[in-house]
């Protein structure tokens, strides 16, 4: 299993690297146009202007997957620093408990809130909310999954005395 776990990870953070960094680029380019259009056309155009939250939001969110993929989330280094190999596996498998305790939470009340909210349609392109907070529960199941595979992966090696 966890040769296979791997690669799928891997394409997925990939393939979220290369969404995240397409939505950059393209709020970069929508932005200079939206620019160009209000200075020089004297015509701005509403329509941008959502489509960029729109990518705002998925990169932030997506980002957050990542960032806990690659462990670059905020930690106690100070703390952890001091801490023996076996207390740093302990606190890890109660810290990646409490998280998957919370994403578990959100997850499952995030897709009511996404049902609540994603009929909405926003003002100007008339686009539903759906494609707005859908991230937010594609990316929360992403990190309840990604510390489910991190959790097994303390416990098999705990036991294995690595």
């Amino acid at each position: 299993m966890g040769d296979r776990v791997l690669r799928i990870r891997k394409i997925i953070v990939r393939l979220i690297d290369f969404t995240g960094c397409s939505l950059l680029l393209s709020i970069a380019l929508l932005v200079f146009y939206q620019v160009i259009m209000r200075k020089v056309f004297n015509s701005p155009l509403g329509w941008v202007e959502e489509i960029v939250r729109i990518f705002l939001v998925w990169i932030s969110f997506l980002g957050s997957y990542v960032a806990l993929h690659n462990k670059q989330h905020l930690l106690m280094s100070l703390i952890i620093d001091k801490l023996t190999e076996k207390k740093k596996r302990i606190l890890s498998l109660i810290t990646n408990s409490m998280v998957l305790t919370l994403l578990l939470v959100v997850v499952v009340y995030g897709a009511d809130f996404i049902n609540q909210m994603g009929n909405i349609q926003m003002p100007v392109t008339g686009i539903k909310n759906f494609y707005v907070f859908g991230v937010m529960w594609i990316s929360l199941f992403l990190m309840l999954l990604e510390t489910i595979f991190e959790e097994y992966h303390l416990i098999s090696n705990m036991r294995n005395g690595r």
